[in-house]
């Protein structure tokens, strides 16, 4: 069995080198709970904004949504949008 090296108590966070399954487990649990976190923080964000909104648009056309889903559609359409700009970006370099 090898022996570790002697290492202040201030120094634990070295014990990831030595440990790498312990330090893998541990930043699993660590993204599963913000993961959990995360999906709370935006179910009650939902609950909160559940009222309905009217959308007007040209011709007398309505959209009668709850909020949410506006909101969600909009994040949605914007993380598309950077998405493909900034894949574009990487096809302009390569060539």
């Amino acid at each position: 069995m090898q022996r570790l090296p002697r290492m202040h108590p201030c120094c634990r966070a070295g014990a990831a080198i030595y440990y790498p399954e312990l330090s893998q487990k541990i930043m699993r649990i660590f993204a599963t709970l913000l993961r959990l976190a995360i999906f709370l923080l935006l179910l009650s964000f939902a609950v909160k904004n559940s009222e309905m909104v009217t959308i007007q648009y040209y011709l007398g056309i309505e959209w009668e949504l709850p909020m949410i889903i506006i909101l969600f559609i909009c994040f949605t359409a914007g993380t598309i949008f950077g998405y493909f700009s900034c894949l574009l970006q990487k096809l302009y370099k390569k060539q």
